[in-house]
């Protein structure tokens, strides 16, 4: 079979590619970057931003000689207003429309547990559900809980991870009593490819179709869950502290302002009032698919975890501080070079003979260079090239420096030995500074 994958380089899809390869299946991967898919005979790369493709025309021509689209891309937060309905309803729709006039009747959605309270991230999902049931009744929508996988996290389940890892202490929302019903992405995965490759008669195909609650077997409380998270990541036991709902939904809200931090209302919004399904859905959906998905609670006790997983958790949550310190200085240093007088700056521009005339002009141009490097680092474009040439300046002035004026090395007060730690900080930061 030849299948359609949208946003198939990210965390659910990637499983998903894998399982229709294992299949034997021909796979379209749409997809923002090239990186994060692999390379093989059997897929087939198309480059496109869902933002953009919002026609029916848009589509068409990637669906010749589909037999099925799988529906996995979305966003968690929004750059724009209006991304989550471009994204999530206007380009999945096009994309139906297209599936119509090309004659595939066989599209699998990747929703999520919810309801419009959690936020536009659950209203633009389910808006699209709502249409595709209407336009399409073949169709499969999946709406799962909190999904954990053997290999990696993202998004909500990275921040949960880190949360479990945390010295000390354990952190949990309020008293914790919120309610999951986590499934393990590889079973999610297989319950996905399944759906989209099935070769049954019309009536077995008719009664997969609608909306489907892909939940693992069990309900955990949110402290249950991190309790066992902290187990497997072999960290010892911590001391519960329990967090005020109002503390943590400010941060959220702070986080979504700013569009930085790992919680944001999205996140928030499902985890405050729990991600279960209700009673009977569960036996429901395995019975249509005839599946039985791993308990989670079961696989925390009894399966292994790695350094890389530990190395993760312990790195999450630093790396929204260390991208605030690197602009707070390089903001800073650029302030203070424009408002520091000669005599602070003469003795080092002295110590490389750089001639008189040149010394306002030069701290000028560094303090410029300082606060754009900073001010491009805030607005979080491109922040592997930025950070990339905040190290190579660093490690210019520290080389120019140290070399004509070694004296520097000395100064009692650290001097260019400062620059040592300012430059492992960049190092960390280009390593943690994509989330993919």
């Amino acid at each position: 079979m030849k299948i359609l994958l949208t946003g198939a380089g990210g965390f659910i899809a990637s499983v998903v590619l894998e399982k229709l390869l294992e299949q034997g299946c021909q796979v379209v991967a749409v997809a923002r970057r090239r990186a994060n898919i692999p390379v093989s005979d059997s897929v087939t790369f198309i480059q496109a931003d869902l933002q953009h493709l919002t026609r029916m025309e848009d589509w068409s021509p990637m669906l010749r000689g589909v037999d099925a689209v799988i529906n996995c891309a979305g966003i968690l937060r929004e750059s724009r207003k209006g991304d989550f309905d471009l994204v999530h309803f206007q380009a999945p729709k096009a994309l139906v429309e297209a599936c119509l006039q090309n004659g595939v009747e066989r599209f699998v959605q990747i929703s999520a547990l919810g309801t419009e309270q959690d936020g536009g991230f659950i209203t633009s999902k389910h808006k699209f559900d709502d249409y595709l049931m209407r336009a399409l009744p073949t169709a499969v929508v999946l709406r799962p809980s909190v999904v954990l996988s053997e290999r990696g996290s993202y998004g909500g389940t990275s921040l949960l991870r880190a949360l479990a890892a945390l010295p000390y202490l354990l952190f949990i929302p309020g008293s914790g009593d919120q309610k999951i019903q986590p499934i393990l992405l590889e079973d999610l995965a297989s319950v996905v490819a399944q759906a989209a490759t099935r070769t049954d008669d019309a009536q077995s195909l008719a009664r997969s179709s609608g909306v489907a609650y892909t939940v693992g077997p069990e309900v955990i409380t949110l402290r249950e869950y991190l309790t066992l998270m902290r187990r497997w990541l072999k960290f010892p036991a911590a001391k519960l502290v329990a967090v005020p709902i109002s503390l943590i939904g400010l941060v959220a809200w702070i986080g979504q302002r700013l569009g930085a931090g790992p919680l944001n209302d999205t996140v928030w919004g499902m985890l405050k009032r729990g991600s279960y399904a209700e009673p009977g859905a569960y036996e429901q959906a395995c019975e249509k698919f005839d599946y039985a998905p791993r308990s989670v609670k079961g696989y925390l006790q009894t399966s292994a975890s790695f350094v890389q997983d530990r190395w993760h958790a312990r790195l999450y949550l630093l790396r929204e501080p260390v991208w605030l310190t690197l602009v707070v200085v390089w903001l800073l240093s650029g302030v203070a070079g424009f408002a520091a007088r000669p005599e602070a700056f003469e003795p080092v521009l002295k110590a490389i003979s750089l001639p008189e005339t040149l010394w306002r002009p030069m701290v000028w141009f560094t303090s410029i260079l300082d606060i754009v490097l900073g001010a491009l680092l805030l607005s979080r474009r491109h922040m592997a090239l930025v950070g990339q040439w905040m190290l190579l300046c660093v490690l210019g002035y520290t080389l120019t420096l140290g070399a004509l004026a070694p004296a520097l090395w000395l100064e009692p007060l650290g001097g260019l030995l400062k620059n040592l730690p300012l430059l492992c900080l960049l190092g960390l930061f280009l390593v943690v500074e994509k989330l993919r």
